[in-house]
């Protein structure tokens, strides 16, 4: 992205992208438990993104791992309801519609557990 920012704070229009995928979640509903893992260094940025932005989504702040596997890892540990569903996110995917998150846990519900994805564009 050829920034020092990294690219989860960058701006996508009025707000930092992390922002606009939270907020696609918080709007699928509000009884979400969102859980936003960030390097450990990160965590200070993004409370001061959120005073700045006027960003009161509430949520809980969790220290990423040395890989996305621990990061996800240290997600997962921080669930206190162990029988839920669970959507595990990239948070620079900010376009994702209300209509995946919810068929996404529809069908967790029906198969046990599903994953979102698109078809690829063929080379032209």
């Amino acid at each position: 992205m050829r920034s020092d920012t990294p690219k989860q704070f960058m701006l996508l229009g009025d707000k930092p992208i992390l922002m606009h995928t939270i907020q696609a979640f918080a709007d699928f509903s509000a009884q979400l438990k969102i859980i936003l893992v960030l390097p450990k260094e990160s965590g200070d940025t993004w409370r001061r993104l959120c005073k700045k932005f006027d960003f009161k989504k509430e949520i809980s702040l969790v220290d990423g791992g040395e890989s996305r596997y621990h990061s996800v890892k240290n997600g997962l540990n921080a669930i206190d309801d162990l029988d839920s569903y669970v959507a595990i996110h990239d948070g620079v995917r900010p376009l994702v519609t209300a209509r995946i998150i919810g068929d996404s846990f529809r069908y967790a519900e029906i198969y046990g557990a599903a994953i979102a994805s698109t078809t690829l564009k063929p080379e032209l």
